[in-house]
């Protein structure tokens, strides 16, 4: 069975938390480029499988009826082998404005994947996902540079310049540019790396 690692489309979970918990992961999937949750792997990636897949189910939806507007989802049971079931719950991207969790414990707020977490967005966030990039007219060169960050996952000027055999400069500026139009994020450690508004440009 082919099981991508985790990262901005794909969560693993051997257990289900708590459904406000899962409401998040499902914000998080909308307001990105969609993704997967997959029930029965460990943290290593091992294949546990569920036990009760009907209670996993009955916990997706407590979560789903959190989330508003709720994304289109689907789930689905997976046979590991040796009697092994994992859930694989496939969110699409929402199609209706950011997705917000309201679970009676804490503020209004909307989530977004960071990599392979997932994070509140502050309120200003919230108002760049909801700017639209995809106005941003790209150059050969602009798709050049998200097309690395897609396959290298961050990587620093330096050497993003060199994979793509441009001048650093050139680099600076285009990523300057897709940066304000919400497509790159710069990295604390100062590399960049696709928001899931860049993975939908690519």
């Amino acid at each position: 069975m082919d099981i991508p690692p985790e990262g901005p489309e794909d969560e693993w979970k051997e257990l289900l938390p708590a459904p406000e918990r899962v409401a998040r992961t499902l914000s998080a999937f909308s307001n990105g480029t969609g993704g997967r949750l997959w029930v029965g792997l460990t943290d290593a990636g091992l294949i546990r499988g569920v036990a009760d897949p009907a209670a996993v189910e009955a916990v997706i939806e407590q979560a789903l009826a959190m989330v508003d507007p709720q994304p289109k989802l689907r789930i689905e049971r997976l046979d590991a082998g040796e009697g092994r079931t994992l859930v694989r719950v496939v969110v699409s991207a929402g199609s209706e404005g950011t997705a917000w969790v309201e679970d009676g414990k804490r503020p209004r707020t909307a989530y977004l994947r960071d990599r392979d977490r997932t994070r509140p967005l502050e309120p200003g966030a919230v108002r760049d996902l909801e700017r639209d990039a995809a106005r941003i007219p790209l150059e050969a060169k602009d798709r050049r540079l998200l097309e690395l960050l897609k396959r290298y996952d961050g990587l620093e000027v330096k050497e993003l310049a060199r994979r793509a055999r441009m001048g650093e400069r050139d680099v600076r500026r285009r990523l300057v540019r897709c940066r304000l139009g919400g497509l790159v994020q710069e990295q604390p450690d100062g590399r960049h790396a696709l928001t899931p508004r860049g993975y939908r440009r690519v």
